[in-house]
């Protein structure tokens, strides 16, 4: 995928996040955080040039991030820390039978801002450009 593209579906992962109770629904809150993050992980690594084309990063660690010629900056490896927190929450409380905690339901979207603001933060508005993809107008919304 193009960074146009892990973007607008980051935002439309970020729609269904906000519709849910975290308390109530957190398997779904933890599964979107991580998708949602992993969207935008690959959009900045796109646009950061550690990734090209349709070369995805699935996790944190899976393939490692020595693997591509160059490597991510600062801002991409804090947002890349906060993401492996929440990936590290998916087995033990969506597929595993840990009895679920509110507080972690605050650790993962504390952690989901973390990692959507500073991937962001590298996309800037370069996503915007006509090179990334064949969809039209404007699509990242400012980090302020």
């Amino acid at each position: 995928m193009r960074p146009r593209e892990h973007i607008l579906k980051a935002r439309r992962l970020d729609a269904s996040l906000n519709k849910l109770s975290p308390e109530n629904d957190f398997e779904m809150v933890i599964d979107l955080c991580m998708l949602a993050a992993t969207h935008l992980l690959n959009a900045a690594l796109h646009v950061e040039g550690v990734t090209h084309g349709h070369s995805d990063q699935p996790h944190t660690k899976i393939p490692p991030m020595e693997y591509y010629c160059k490597t991510p900056g600062e801002v991409i490896q804090r947002g890349t820390d906060a993401l492996a927190v929440i990936e590290k929450l998916r087995p033990t409380y969506v597929r595993g039978p840990k009895p679920f905690d509110a507080l972690v339901a605050e650790s993962c979207l504390a952690n989901y801002a973390t990692a959507k603001n500073c991937f962001l933060k590298v996309i800037g508005d370069a996503a915007n450009s006509r090179e990334w993809s064949e969809l039209s107008g404007s699509i990242v919304e400012s980090t302020e």
